[in-house]
C-alpha cells in the first residue's frame, strides 16, 4: 500500500525536473560535464554519462538523509498511546499546508511562496566557496561530491515534499518519499547534461517549462489531497 504513496512524489519530481530544477540547478549539472555539447564525442558522452550517475547519486544520497531527519522528527511528534491520532492529524496539517504553498508555487498568492534562503553567501560565502572548490577539482569523485552538496540547497521542491516525508512519521518511509522525489527529478537534469541541439532549447524553452510546472503544480495539489485523505482514514 505504501509503494503507492510514492508514485506522486515521483511524478512531482518529473514535473520539477523539467522546470524548477533545470533552472536553479542546471549550471551545477553542466559543471560536472567534460567537454561542451560542441566537441562531444561517442566516448566523452559515455564519461559525461558517468558524471551524471555520479551526480544523481550524490543528490539521492543528500535527499535520502534529509528524509530520515523529516521521519524521525515525525516519528518523534507522534509517539505515544494516541500515535495513530497523532499521525492523523500531522497527515491532514501537512496536506493543508502544501495546499496553501500550491498556490505560493503557482504564483496566486506569493505570500505562500516557500523561500529559498542564499545559504551560498552564509559565512562570508563558506558556501560558494565550497562548491566552487568542488567543481575545480579534478578528483573521480568531483561529480559526486556536487550532486551532495546539490541535494543539501535550499529549494522550494524538497522544502513542499519533505512535508509528506514527515507525515510518514517513520524515518525509512520518508527517506523512500525523499528518494522517489530525487528520482523523478532525474530525467529533465540528466537531459539537460546529456542532451544537445533542438533537444537542448526545447528544455530550455520557456513554453515547455511551464508545462511541465502546471503538471508539478497538478502533482501538488494530488499529494495536498492524499495526505488530507490519509489522515481521515486514520481516525475512520
Amino acid at each position: 500500500m505504501f509503494a503507492k504513496e510514492l508514485i506522486l512524489p515521483l511524478l512531482w519530481g518529473v514535473g520539477g525536473g523539467f522546470s524548477h530544477c533545470i533552472g536553479m540547478c542546471g549550471i551545477f549539472v553542466i559543471s560536472c560535464n567534460n567537454v561542451s555539447d560542441s566537441t562531444r564525442s561517442r566516448s566523452l558522452f559515455c564519461n559525461n554519462l558517468i558524471s551524471q550517475a555520479l551526480f544523481h547519486t550524490g543528490r539521492l544520497c543528500s535527499l535520502a538523509l534529509l528524509g530520515v531527519a523529516a521521519g524521525s522528527l515525525g516519528s518523534l511528534v507522534a509517539f505515544g498511546s494516541h500515535y495513530k491520532t497523532i499521525q492523523a492529524v500531522l497527515s491532514v496539517a501537512a496536506g493543508i499546508l502544501m495546499a496553501c504553498l500550491l498556490l505560493g508555487f503557482v504564483g496566486i498568492v506569493p505570500l505562500f511562496k516557500m523561500p529559498e534562503p542564499d545559504v551560498m553567501g552564509a559565512g562570508n560565502g563558506f558556501g560558494r566557496r565550497l562548491f566552487g572548490n568542488a567543481i575545480k577539482s579534478k578528483s573521480v569523485a568531483k561529480a559526486y561530491l556536487i550532486g551532495t552538496l546539490v541535494g543539501l540547497l535550499p529549494c522550494g521542491l524538497t522544502y513542499n515534499v519533505l512535508m509528506p516525508a514527515a507525515a510518514t512519521a517513520s524515518p525509512v518511509r520518508a527517506a523512500l518519499v525523499m528518494v522517489s522525489f530525487g528520482i523523478g527529478t532525474i530525467p529533465g537534469l540528466a537531459a539537460l547534461g546529456l542532451v544537445s541541439g533542438a533537444g537542448a532549447e526545447l528544455l530550455r524553452a520557456q513554453q515547455f517549462r511551464k508545462l511541465m510546472t502546471s503538471f508539478a503544480a497538478l502533482m501538488m495539489l494530488a499529494m495536498a489531497i492524499q495526505l488530507i485523505y490519509r489522515g481521515y482514514s486514520y481516525l475512520m
